[in-house]
């Protein structure tokens, strides 16, 4: 069995492990060597947007994350405020909850564009809510990223076609279907948990 969006304590991975099912989760849990997994290396995709904000000159920074329910939520969320404050930069979060149809993200970035005291610079962790915000801020005339910096998640070519401009980190999602396969065949083979835990790695696309 595949799982995917786990919780720091997910009772799905407690019964797995209890149960002697073989098993491999996409993300991590607070469980750690007790079962095998394959991740996003999520602090070093929050670490390399915070620097390349901090390179372009932000100092007020927010990160537009969905959820507040998984690991991952946590994982990206602490790594954010702590790299951000170790660079020099204020950070907010900007929690999407539920399913914010894509004109009420849209709205968001409009309402981004005409604060008073707009960030300097946003990460965003989803292509699809990257795309929606940078279509409102440019609503109102800003321009990404002559106007306000941007580094989102890119996880297909979507994004790069409509705002070629934009800096990308990529995450091959492909790739971590064929690693979780490889993981859990191995798994059901007998080896041990501790010897299948793998992450993949951000590839930043920086634009000129």
């Amino acid at each position: 069995m595949i799982l995917t969006h786990t919780l720091a304590r997910d009772p799905r991975v407690q019964l797995l492990m209890e149960s002697g099912v073989p098993f491999v989760t996409h993300g991590r849990t607070e469980f750690g060597t007790r079962h095998p997994f394959h991740d996003f290396h999520s602090e070093e995709f929050v670490r390399l947007s915070v620097e390349r904000l901090a390179a372009r000159g932000c100092r007020t920074a927010m990160l537009v994350i969905g959820g507040e329910v998984t690991n991952n939520y946590r994982t990206i969320v602490s790594s954010f405020e702590r790299a951000a404050t170790s660079l020099g930069i204020a950070p907010t979060v900007s929690r999407i909850e539920g399913d914010r149809s894509p004109a009420d993200l849209r709205q968001l970035g409009r309402d981004l564009a005409r604060a008073q005291h707009r960030p300097d610079g946003i990460v965003c962790d989803s292509e699809m809510r990257a795309i929606c915000i940078i279509s409102g801020l440019e609503d109102e005339g800003l321009h990404v990223p002559a106007d306000m910096q941007f580094v989102c998640k890119q996880t297909s070519d979507v994004l790069p076609a409509l705002f070629p401009a934009v800096d990308t980190i990529a995450e091959d999602i492909f790739a971590a279907g064929v690693e979780l396969t490889r993981l859990l065949i191995r798994r059901i083979a007998g080896e041990s948990p501790t010897g299948l835990q793998t992450l993949g790695e951000p590839e930043a696309r920086w634009k000129s």
